[in-house]
Protein backbone atom coordinates (compact mmCIF):
# COMPACT_ATOMS: atom_id res chain seq x y z
CA UNK A 1 0.00 0.00 0.00
CA UNK A 2 1.07 3.23 -0.97
CA UNK A 3 2.51 5.67 1.68
CA UNK A 4 0.78 9.15 2.22
CA UNK A 5 2.77 11.77 1.23
CA UNK A 6 3.63 14.65 3.89
CA UNK A 7 4.83 18.32 4.21
CA UNK A 8 8.14 19.21 6.20
CA UNK A 9 8.02 21.83 9.03
CA UNK A 10 10.18 23.83 6.58
CA UNK A 11 8.09 22.97 3.40
CA UNK A 12 4.87 24.33 5.79
CA UNK A 13 6.86 27.04 6.84
CA UNK A 14 7.43 28.43 3.09
CA UNK A 15 3.71 27.85 2.56
CA UNK A 16 2.98 29.64 5.36
CA UNK A 17 5.06 32.76 4.31
CA UNK A 18 4.01 32.99 0.43
CA UNK A 19 0.53 33.43 2.31
CA UNK A 20 1.40 36.66 4.20
CA UNK A 21 3.74 37.40 1.41
CA UNK A 22 0.54 37.90 -1.09
CA UNK A 23 -2.46 39.03 1.31
CA UNK A 24 0.21 41.95 2.50
CA UNK A 25 1.10 43.09 -1.17
CA UNK A 26 -2.56 44.17 -1.69
CA UNK A 27 -3.68 42.00 -4.22
CA UNK A 28 -7.38 40.98 -4.16
CA UNK A 29 -7.27 36.89 -3.88
CA UNK A 30 -10.86 36.65 -3.05
CA UNK A 31 -14.34 38.25 -4.05
CA UNK A 32 -16.17 40.43 -2.66
CA UNK A 33 -20.09 40.98 -2.35
CA UNK A 34 -22.16 44.22 -1.92
CA UNK A 35 -22.48 43.86 1.87
CA UNK A 36 -20.13 45.44 3.52
CA UNK A 37 -21.10 43.44 6.84
CA UNK A 38 -20.53 39.82 5.16
CA UNK A 39 -17.14 41.18 3.29
CA UNK A 40 -15.71 41.90 7.11
CA UNK A 41 -16.99 38.64 8.41
CA UNK A 42 -15.48 36.38 5.96
CA UNK A 43 -11.99 38.48 6.56
CA UNK A 44 -12.40 41.04 3.40
CA UNK A 45 -13.55 38.65 0.94
CA UNK A 46 -14.86 35.01 0.31
CA UNK A 47 -11.51 33.05 -0.46
CA UNK A 48 -10.85 29.89 -2.81
CA UNK A 49 -10.22 26.39 -1.90
CA UNK A 50 -12.74 27.09 1.41
CA UNK A 51 -16.19 25.27 1.64
CA UNK A 52 -18.93 27.25 2.86
CA UNK A 53 -22.37 26.15 4.19
CA UNK A 54 -25.79 28.12 3.84
CA UNK A 55 -28.70 26.61 6.18
CA UNK A 56 -32.19 27.54 6.38
CA UNK A 57 -35.76 26.76 6.32
CA UNK A 58 -37.51 26.07 2.49
CA UNK A 59 -38.66 29.99 2.16
CA UNK A 60 -36.54 31.63 4.31
CA UNK A 61 -34.04 33.10 1.66
CA UNK A 62 -31.03 30.61 1.52
CA UNK A 63 -30.99 29.89 -2.43
CA UNK A 64 -31.73 34.20 -3.16
CA UNK A 65 -28.49 34.16 -0.93
CA UNK A 66 -26.51 32.22 -2.93
CA UNK A 67 -27.49 33.53 -6.31
CA UNK A 68 -26.85 36.82 -4.78
CA UNK A 69 -23.69 35.55 -3.95
CA UNK A 70 -23.10 34.04 -7.49
CA UNK A 71 -24.09 38.00 -9.18
CA UNK A 72 -22.13 39.54 -6.62
CA UNK A 73 -18.87 37.39 -7.19
CA UNK A 74 -18.94 37.40 -11.04
CA UNK A 75 -19.48 41.52 -11.50
CA UNK A 76 -16.69 42.66 -13.34
CA UNK A 77 -17.18 46.36 -11.44
CA UNK A 78 -17.30 44.88 -7.72
CA UNK A 79 -14.76 42.75 -8.15
CA UNK A 80 -12.60 44.68 -11.10
CA UNK A 81 -9.50 44.12 -8.87
CA UNK A 82 -9.08 40.61 -9.22
CA UNK A 83 -5.89 39.40 -11.62
CA UNK A 84 -7.96 36.20 -12.17
CA UNK A 85 -11.11 34.72 -13.56
CA UNK A 86 -13.66 33.75 -11.65
CA UNK A 87 -16.09 30.97 -13.18
CA UNK A 88 -19.14 29.83 -11.36
CA UNK A 89 -20.71 26.30 -11.91
CA UNK A 90 -24.27 26.38 -10.16
CA UNK A 91 -25.44 22.72 -9.75
CA UNK A 92 -28.94 24.20 -9.22
CA UNK A 93 -31.20 21.38 -8.84
CA UNK A 94 -34.40 23.10 -7.34
CA UNK A 95 -34.59 26.14 -9.66
CA UNK A 96 -34.64 26.70 -13.07
CA UNK A 97 -31.67 28.43 -14.96
CA UNK A 98 -33.99 30.93 -16.06
CA UNK A 99 -35.37 31.84 -12.88
CA UNK A 100 -32.04 32.44 -11.51
CA UNK A 101 -31.63 35.32 -14.57
CA UNK A 102 -35.01 36.48 -13.03
CA UNK A 103 -34.17 37.22 -9.74
CA UNK A 104 -30.70 38.82 -10.71
CA UNK A 105 -33.18 41.11 -13.15
CA UNK A 106 -35.75 41.66 -10.61
CA UNK A 107 -32.65 42.93 -8.11
CA UNK A 108 -31.10 45.04 -10.88
CA UNK A 109 -35.11 47.21 -11.50
CA UNK A 110 -36.19 46.70 -7.62
CA UNK A 111 -39.12 44.78 -8.76
CA UNK A 112 -40.19 41.46 -7.90
CA UNK A 113 -40.38 38.49 -9.72
CA UNK A 114 -44.29 38.37 -10.04
CA UNK A 115 -44.07 41.81 -11.52
CA UNK A 116 -41.20 40.76 -13.98
CA UNK A 117 -44.29 38.10 -15.28
CA UNK A 118 -46.79 40.71 -15.36
CA UNK A 119 -48.15 38.75 -12.56
CA UNK A 120 -47.88 41.46 -9.56
CA UNK A 121 -51.82 41.94 -8.50
CA UNK A 122 -52.54 45.41 -7.47
CA UNK A 123 -55.44 45.86 -4.83
CA UNK A 124 -56.68 48.94 -5.66
CA UNK A 125 -57.37 48.05 -9.56
CA UNK A 126 -58.06 44.99 -9.02
CA UNK A 127 -55.88 43.55 -11.72
CA UNK A 128 -52.46 42.61 -12.66
CA UNK A 129 -49.16 44.53 -13.85
CA UNK A 130 -48.41 44.19 -17.65
CA UNK A 131 -44.66 44.86 -18.19
CA UNK A 132 -44.63 48.05 -20.78
CA UNK A 133 -42.98 48.00 -24.08
CA UNK A 134 -40.29 50.32 -22.09
CA UNK A 135 -39.82 48.23 -19.39
CA UNK A 136 -39.34 45.44 -21.95
CA UNK A 137 -36.13 47.32 -23.39
CA UNK A 138 -34.81 47.91 -19.95
CA UNK A 139 -35.17 43.70 -18.96
CA UNK A 140 -33.35 43.11 -22.31
CA UNK A 141 -30.83 45.48 -21.73
CA UNK A 142 -30.06 43.78 -18.42
CA UNK A 143 -30.14 40.09 -20.03
CA UNK A 144 -27.72 41.51 -22.28
CA UNK A 145 -25.30 42.26 -19.42
CA UNK A 146 -25.91 38.81 -18.01
CA UNK A 147 -25.43 36.83 -21.35
CA UNK A 148 -21.36 37.17 -21.29
CA UNK A 149 -21.17 36.22 -17.29
CA UNK A 150 -18.66 33.18 -16.60
CA UNK A 151 -21.55 30.96 -14.71
CA UNK A 152 -22.26 27.42 -16.25
CA UNK A 153 -25.65 26.10 -14.96
CA UNK A 154 -26.76 22.60 -14.29
CA UNK A 155 -30.06 21.66 -13.62
CA UNK A 156 -30.73 17.97 -13.96
CA UNK A 157 -29.91 16.31 -10.65
CA UNK A 158 -26.61 14.10 -10.33
CA UNK A 159 -25.00 11.77 -7.77
CA UNK A 160 -21.96 12.85 -6.05
CA UNK A 161 -19.40 11.58 -8.51
CA UNK A 162 -21.53 12.83 -11.15
CA UNK A 163 -20.92 16.27 -9.32
CA UNK A 164 -17.36 15.82 -9.03
CA UNK A 165 -16.19 14.51 -12.19
CA UNK A 166 -18.47 17.05 -13.99
CA UNK A 167 -16.17 20.32 -11.97
CA UNK A 168 -13.29 18.21 -12.80
CA UNK A 169 -13.88 18.10 -16.70
CA UNK A 170 -14.83 21.88 -17.18
CA UNK A 171 -11.89 22.92 -15.00
CA UNK A 172 -9.69 20.66 -17.42
CA UNK A 173 -11.15 22.58 -20.44
CA UNK A 174 -11.24 25.95 -19.41
CA UNK A 175 -7.16 25.22 -18.49
CA UNK A 176 -6.52 24.12 -22.16
CA UNK A 177 -8.25 27.29 -23.42
CA UNK A 178 -5.99 29.42 -21.36
CA UNK A 179 -3.27 27.56 -22.23
CA UNK A 180 -3.96 27.01 -25.72
CA UNK A 181 -4.33 30.94 -25.83
CA UNK A 182 -1.00 31.88 -24.38
CA UNK A 183 0.62 28.80 -27.42
CA UNK A 184 -1.68 30.77 -30.18
CA UNK A 185 0.19 33.76 -28.87
CA UNK A 186 3.19 35.03 -29.69
CA UNK A 187 3.89 35.94 -25.79
CA UNK A 188 6.65 39.14 -25.44
CA UNK A 189 8.78 39.20 -22.20
CA UNK A 190 6.62 40.72 -19.32
CA UNK A 191 3.46 39.83 -21.07
CA UNK A 192 1.66 36.87 -18.49
CA UNK A 193 -0.55 35.67 -21.43
CA UNK A 194 -3.96 34.07 -19.99
CA UNK A 195 -5.36 35.43 -16.75
CA UNK A 196 -5.75 32.48 -14.77
CA UNK A 197 -9.18 30.91 -14.19
CA UNK A 198 -10.54 30.30 -10.56
CA UNK A 199 -13.77 28.20 -10.32
CA UNK A 200 -16.84 28.58 -7.23
CA UNK A 201 -19.13 25.56 -7.34
CA UNK A 202 -22.43 25.84 -6.09
CA UNK A 203 -24.91 23.03 -5.14
CA UNK A 204 -28.39 24.58 -4.22
CA UNK A 205 -29.26 22.01 -2.12
CA UNK A 206 -27.71 18.86 -1.01
CA UNK A 207 -30.79 16.82 0.29
CA UNK A 208 -31.70 16.64 -3.90
CA UNK A 209 -28.64 15.08 -5.13
CA UNK A 210 -29.25 11.41 -6.21
CA UNK A 211 -28.07 8.60 -3.95
CA UNK A 212 -25.37 6.38 -5.84
CA UNK A 213 -24.68 3.37 -3.30
CA UNK A 214 -25.55 5.30 -0.04
CA UNK A 215 -28.12 3.41 2.07
CA UNK A 216 -29.16 6.72 3.94
CA UNK A 217 -29.70 10.17 3.50
CA UNK A 218 -26.76 10.63 6.12
CA UNK A 219 -24.22 8.60 4.43
CA UNK A 220 -24.78 10.89 1.13
CA UNK A 221 -24.42 13.61 3.29
CA UNK A 222 -21.11 12.84 5.00
CA UNK A 223 -20.18 11.56 1.12
CA UNK A 224 -20.92 15.22 -0.11
CA UNK A 225 -18.63 16.69 2.67
CA UNK A 226 -16.02 14.54 1.32
CA UNK A 227 -16.11 15.32 -2.11
CA UNK A 228 -16.42 19.15 -1.17
CA UNK A 229 -13.07 18.44 0.48
CA UNK A 230 -11.74 16.88 -2.56
CA UNK A 231 -12.77 20.18 -4.40
CA UNK A 232 -11.16 21.97 -2.20
CA UNK A 233 -8.33 20.48 -1.65
CA UNK A 234 -7.23 19.26 -4.85
CA UNK A 235 -9.05 21.34 -7.14
CA UNK A 236 -8.91 24.72 -4.65
CA UNK A 237 -12.66 25.89 -5.22
CA UNK A 238 -14.75 27.69 -3.50
CA UNK A 239 -17.32 25.51 -2.08
CA UNK A 240 -20.65 26.89 -1.31
CA UNK A 241 -23.55 24.19 -0.32
CA UNK A 242 -27.08 24.80 0.54
CA UNK A 243 -28.58 22.74 3.16
CA UNK A 244 -31.27 22.58 4.55
CA UNK A 245 -32.81 22.65 8.32
CA UNK A 246 -34.38 20.24 10.58
CA UNK A 247 -38.01 20.88 11.87
CA UNK A 248 -35.93 21.58 15.59
CA UNK A 249 -36.51 24.91 15.34
CA UNK A 250 -40.14 24.96 14.72
CA UNK A 251 -41.03 23.15 17.88
CA UNK A 252 -43.55 24.82 20.77
CA UNK A 253 -41.01 24.72 23.14
CA UNK A 254 -38.22 27.17 21.24
CA UNK A 255 -41.00 29.14 19.43
CA UNK A 256 -41.64 30.02 23.12
CA UNK A 257 -38.63 30.33 24.67
CA UNK A 258 -36.73 33.44 23.49
CA UNK A 259 -33.46 32.30 24.37
CA UNK A 260 -33.65 28.99 22.41
CA UNK A 261 -35.22 31.22 19.00
CA UNK A 262 -31.74 31.44 17.40
CA UNK A 263 -30.50 28.60 14.82
CA UNK A 264 -28.07 26.53 15.92
CA UNK A 265 -25.65 23.38 15.00
CA UNK A 266 -28.12 21.10 15.74
CA UNK A 267 -30.53 22.67 13.15
CA UNK A 268 -28.81 21.90 10.18
CA UNK A 269 -29.87 18.42 8.35
CA UNK A 270 -27.32 15.98 8.92
CA UNK A 271 -25.13 18.36 11.06
CA UNK A 272 -22.72 15.88 11.73
CA UNK A 273 -21.88 14.77 8.31
CA UNK A 274 -21.93 18.22 6.95
CA UNK A 275 -20.57 20.54 9.99
CA UNK A 276 -16.75 19.43 10.28
CA UNK A 277 -16.37 19.56 6.34
CA UNK A 278 -17.11 23.38 6.20
CA UNK A 279 -15.10 26.45 7.13
CA UNK A 280 -17.68 28.48 7.64
CA UNK A 281 -21.54 27.61 7.98
CA UNK A 282 -24.55 30.29 7.51
CA UNK A 283 -27.83 29.84 8.69
CA UNK A 284 -30.21 32.48 7.19
CA UNK A 285 -33.98 32.84 8.90
CA UNK A 286 -36.60 34.86 9.27
CA UNK A 287 -38.82 34.42 12.39
CA UNK A 288 -41.18 36.19 11.26
CA UNK A 289 -42.64 33.22 9.32
CA UNK A 290 -42.80 30.86 12.52
CA UNK A 291 -45.20 33.70 13.93
CA UNK A 292 -42.55 35.11 15.86
CA UNK A 293 -43.17 38.69 16.82
CA UNK A 294 -40.77 39.48 19.42
CA UNK A 295 -36.84 37.13 18.15
CA UNK A 296 -34.72 36.37 20.87
CA UNK A 297 -33.90 37.38 24.77
CA UNK A 298 -33.23 41.03 23.21
CA UNK A 299 -37.46 41.30 21.07
CA UNK A 300 -36.34 42.48 18.25
CA UNK A 301 -39.70 43.34 16.38
CA UNK A 302 -39.58 40.96 13.27
CA UNK A 303 -41.62 42.85 10.64
CA UNK A 304 -39.36 42.02 7.57
CA UNK A 305 -36.20 40.74 9.83
CA UNK A 306 -33.93 38.49 8.35
CA UNK A 307 -31.09 37.18 10.26
CA UNK A 308 -27.75 35.75 8.67
CA UNK A 309 -26.06 34.23 11.42
CA UNK A 310 -22.51 32.78 11.22
CA UNK A 311 -22.16 29.69 13.50
CA UNK A 312 -19.16 28.40 12.31
CA UNK A 313 -15.55 30.58 11.02
CA UNK A 314 -12.66 27.95 10.61
CA UNK A 315 -10.48 31.14 10.39
CA UNK A 316 -12.32 34.14 12.18
CA UNK A 317 -15.01 35.40 14.08
CA UNK A 318 -19.08 34.07 14.41
CA UNK A 319 -21.87 35.93 14.79
CA UNK A 320 -24.60 38.08 13.55
CA UNK A 321 -25.63 40.51 10.39
CA UNK A 322 -29.07 41.51 10.01
CA UNK A 323 -31.65 42.33 6.73
CA UNK A 324 -34.51 43.53 6.37
CA UNK A 325 -36.35 41.81 3.58
CA UNK A 326 -37.03 44.41 0.12
CA UNK A 327 -37.45 41.13 -1.74
CA UNK A 328 -40.93 42.97 -3.08
CA UNK A 329 -37.80 45.01 -5.02
CA UNK A 330 -35.70 41.78 -5.50
CA UNK A 331 -32.83 42.88 -2.72
CA UNK A 332 -32.23 42.50 0.81
CA UNK A 333 -31.04 45.15 2.45
CA UNK A 334 -28.24 45.75 5.52
CA UNK A 335 -29.89 47.30 9.07
CA UNK A 336 -27.94 47.96 12.32
CA UNK A 337 -29.94 45.90 14.30
CA UNK A 338 -30.04 48.38 17.42
CA UNK A 339 -31.92 51.01 15.50
CA UNK A 340 -34.94 48.77 15.30
CA UNK A 341 -35.20 48.65 19.12
CA UNK A 342 -35.75 52.60 19.11
CA UNK A 343 -33.34 52.99 22.33
CA UNK A 344 -29.19 52.88 22.98
CA UNK A 345 -28.51 49.40 23.97
CA UNK A 346 -24.98 48.14 25.96
CA UNK A 347 -23.02 46.94 22.90
CA UNK A 348 -21.63 44.07 25.28
CA UNK A 349 -25.32 42.95 26.18
CA UNK A 350 -26.14 42.50 22.12
CA UNK A 351 -24.99 39.41 20.58
CA UNK A 352 -22.27 39.59 18.74
CA UNK A 353 -21.98 41.39 15.09
CA UNK A 354 -20.00 40.08 12.26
Amino acid sequence: MAMLPYKTPQQAIQDAREKIIAERSGEQYGLKTTFDELNIGMGKYFRFATVNLFGGLSGHGKSYLINKLNKDFLDDVLNKEVLFIPVALHFGFEMSASDEILRNVASDLKVSYQYLLSSQYNKETEDYNVISDEEYLDIQGCFDSYANRNILYFETPGNIKQIYATVVSVIKAYKQKAETYNLLHDLVKGDLGFKEYKFIVNIDHTLLIDKLGEKDTLELMANVGKYSIIMRKELECMVNLVGQLNNNIEDIRRLSTPALHYPQKSDIYAQGQLYNACDNVFIIHQPELLKISNYGKYKYPTTKLVHLIKIKARHGNVGSIWFKNMLHQGSLECIDIKNILGKKENKKELPQEL
